[in-house]
């Protein structure tokens, strides 16, 4: 495997990945706690991923987390599930999940994840404008996966149609003033719908999970700062072993993971294994040394 020339996100935060030098925010301590939905098969249908080495990376993934904070998993199965009599038609925006109509919209950020430049489809899905016009006049209720700001329902029901009156939000996870939230797949490289969007230097968007380099931690869900080297170097080890067990290469994945690596300057062909071991040994050698 080549050594790509293109590596680190450039945010334009100081404590961006373009340093891996990570910066605490000024006055911003992070929450103490974090909840974490676990996804169930659905996060890797359709991808080189089995199920059964997909429950092994949430697990694995719990226990690193909670060596950092405060973690609690909660299982998508244990969600409750709204009665058709009892609610309005339902306007889906949550991945994981289906409505009477489902709407691929995604917040795109810089890379490294510190700032947000806007909304746009979720990659693979069509402009906004033509997802909408299937949503026809009436009373309608809005689900998404997570709350924590409320923008996206917002930025939705903004662009609806004249005619429609949304009645009801709902969230499958919301958090407290002390905690943040995550979704187990964000992690995983090239799950459904998982990872965070990001503006890539040619202007298109891909997909990268939630560590160093692509993506800081600390901003995502509130990693402390000093952390967020050791969490990367161990996210990218359980993604390499996860994809050990597979024969996949770059150009296996969806769409918008692999832009991202080749946006990186790995090929095609790099089994997708080497390519995660390659992101542990550079995060490695950045690691603060110990006095």
């Amino acid at each position: 495997m080549a050594a790509p020339d293109v590596v680190w996100a450039t945010g334009n935060h100081p404590g961006a990945s373009s340093t891996m030098t990570p910066v605490a925010a000024v006055g911003v301590p992070g929450p103490a706690r974090l909840r974490l939905r676990l996804e169930d098969d659905r996060a890797v249908a359709g991808t080189p991923v089995s199920p059964h080495r997909w429950r092994w990376f949430q697990d694995q993934l719990m226990r690193e987390l909670a060596k950092l904070m405060t973690t609690t998993g909660y299982p998508i199965e244990d969600e409750p599930l709204p009665s058709p009599m009892d609610v309005p038609p339902t306007i889906n925006l949550d991945p994981m999940a289906t409505g009477d109509i489902d709407i691929g919209l995604s917040r795109i950020f810089d890379l490294g994840g510190m700032s947000q430049l806007g909304y746009g489809p979720r990659p693979g899905w069509p402009p906004i404008a033509d997802q909408i016009v299937a949503v026809p006049p009436g009373i309608w209720r809005v689900n998404d996966d997570d709350s924590f700001t409320g923008g996206t329902m917002r930025h939705l029901i903004a662009a609806l149609g004249p005619g429609i009156s949304v009645v009801e939000r709902s969230a499958a996870t919301a958090d407290d003033d002390d905690e943040e939230i995550a979704d187990s797949r964000d992690f995983l490289l090239a799950s459904n719908d998982g990872g965070l969007v990001i503006e890539l230097p040619d202007g298109s968007v891909g997909r990268a999970p939630y560590v160093l380099p692509y993506v800081d931690p600390t901003t995502r869900f509130g990693l402390a700062p000093d952390a967020a080297i050791s969490f990367s170097v161990a996210v990218w080890d359980l993604n390499a072993q996860v994809f050990e067990s597979t024969a996949a290469v770059v150009d296996d994945l969806a769409a918008a993971a692999s832009a991202v690596l080749q946006a990186a300057g790995h090929e095609g062909g790099d089994t997708v294994a080497a390519v995660c071991r390659w992101h542990v040994e550079q995060l490695e050698a950045r690691r603060p040394i110990q006095r």
